[in-house]
């Protein structure tokens, strides 16, 4: 096997050992906080839609 094939198995062996990055933390973090962010923003639209529905005359009623 050539040198630098070695160096990147163990490379890779040693990655899977160690576990998450820093890196990977950080973006899990951050798809954390985006999936809350976008959860409540649909919880918003959802109030937002039903209130302008009660207030909207309805289209039947002409």
């Amino acid at each position: 096997m050539s040198r630098w094939k070695a160096q990147f198995l163990e490379g890779g062996r040693a990655g899977i050992a160690e576990g998450p990055s820093n890196r990977e933390e950080q973006l899990q973090a951050q798809i954390d906080e985006l999936t809350t962010a976008l959860g409540e923003a649909h919880v918003e639209l959802r109030v937002w839609k039903t209130s302008a529905e009660r207030l909207a005359p309805s289209r039947t009623s002409r």
